[in-house]
């Protein structure tokens, strides 16, 4: 089951995978023309409430202002062996609920 989010809620270092873009159909052309397309994937190199999110996304940077990352659906691509999100250190990044069950139990 996908775990969908908007990618104005989403936090820097995270890799995410582009699910749907529901932006105005007079900014769709120019969306994706910058990469980002359903199924494309990209990390969130910096993430701010009041201006936007920067994607690392294809070897470039792509800035995407707030009002639009409100619109763009992601989901989180989480390393199923380690259950935390690619691109995320082990530091600040807390284990998914699965791993933790699985921690308690053995």
């Amino acid at each position: 089951m996908l775990s969908l989010m908007k990618l104005s809620e989403s936090k820097r270092g995270q890799r995410v995978r582009i699910q749907d873009i529901g932006v105005a159909p007079c900014y769709h052309l120019r969306i994706q023309e910058l990469g980002l397309r359903p199924g494309a994937e990209a990390t969130v190199v910096q993430q701010s409430r009041l201006i936007g999110a920067v994607l690392g996304l294809g070897g470039a940077r792509v800035a995407i202002n707030r009002a639009s990352t409100r619109h763009i659906e992601v989901e989180q691509i989480v390393n199923h062996s380690t259950g935390i999100s690619e691109g995320v250190t082990q530091q600040n990044a807390a284990p998914s609920p699965s791993l933790v069950a699985a921690t308690a139990q053995g």
